[in-house]
């Protein structure tokens, strides 16, 4: 079943976080994004979840660009498994009301199965910045656009 965040889903959101990213520089942003999301105070940070049987399987955090016409910005995407952000990932994608979702993510092994979720979506890769991380980690660029006559 996939829904919105509500307040009672974060700690299984930082849990997800934490298996996800745990001894990196990402779980510090990860749960400031849970934080803000789960507030409800910015709505350029809101959540999704799948569960099954009462237990968040995945997680995926988004807003709207501003200044950007039906452009979203997924924050982050973490799951138990492959399988369930990819699940995650394609109820977000069919839902009307965006033309382009842009994605950000660092070009390192701890994403490495991000990419491959955004990939096999259909995402492309449309751009990267060297060094942006560190001496040895770019940022990759990934973006899906809608086709015409689609939701």
């Amino acid at each position: 079943m996939v829904r919105a965040l509500t307040a009672s889903d974060d700690p299984a959101a930082r849990a997800l976080a934490h298996a996800a990213y745990d001894g990196t520089r990402n779980l510090a942003r990860a749960l400031e994004l849970i934080a803000l999301a789960v507030s409800g105070e910015d709505p350029e940070c809101v959540g999704v979840v799948s569960t099954t049987d009462a237990v968040v399987d995945a997680l995926l955090l988004h807003g709207p660009i501003a200044g950007a016409l039906a452009v979203e910005k997924l924050h982050l995407l973490v799951g138990r498994e492959a399988a369930s952000s990819a699940a995650l990932l394609d109820a977000f994608c069919r839902e009307a009301g965006w033309r382009m979702i842009v994605c950000e993510v660092p070009a390192d092994t701890r994403h490495a199965t991000t990419v491959s979720v955004l990939a096999a979506r259909g995402f492309t890769g449309e751009g990267s910045v060297a060094t942006y991380f560190d001496d040895d980690t770019d940022l990759l660029i990934f973006v899906l656009r809608r086709d015409a006559g689609e939701g």
